[in-house]
């Protein structure tokens, strides 16, 4: 994750802004480097290469400046505790369990809830089960993961 704590609310929004810009101009750049890239591959030429390496970088840079706005909404989100961040995208929290194959299916048949393991029947069992009235050997792990507005970034939107 970037280096966004400490940052103000106002600081962490004008961050935003300036993630979702490079975003926009990435993309730009992309679908302009694809256009010309097809433009240009009927008839033969040596700058196609050259052409592909820009098409490359925008692709970069927008991967860069996507992980850059997750970063960030991650950061809004643990600073603020609001899940989303204007238009720019929101966080979602996730939930998933762990555990060892053989000891769930073992606590499945003592329990005789399943005949055999059926995984997605068996961690939605325990997704909804206390954590103090889990199976042995699961866990429930949390994760957060931020969503991009993709609507706003090929919008342009300003704010």
């Amino acid at each position: 994750m970037g280096d966004f704590f400490g940052m103000t609310k106002d600081a962490l929004l004008d961050a935003l802004a300036t993630a979702r810009h490079t975003i926009q101009d990435a993309m730009q750049d992309q679908a302009q480097a694809r256009e010309t890239i097809q433009a240009l591959m009927r008839p033969v030429i040596p700058d196609l290469d050259l052409l592909k390496e820009d098409l490359q970088t925008a692709t970069q840079r927008l991967a860069d400046g996507e992980a850059t706005l997750r970063d960030l909404l991650l950061t809004w989100y643990l600073t603020t505790g609001e899940r989303k961040a204007q238009d720019y995208g929101e966080v979602k929290q996730t939930m998933a369990v762990t555990y060892d194959a053989r000891d769930a299916l073992a606590w499945a048949l003592e329990h005789r809830l399943f005949l055999a393991l059926d995984t997605k029947s068996f961690e939605t069992y325990c997704l909804g089960c206390a954590p103090e009235q889990l199976p042995p050997g699961v866990t429930l792990a949390s994760s957060l993961k931020p969503y991009l507005n993709r609507k706003t970034l090929t919008e342009g939107t300003q704010l």
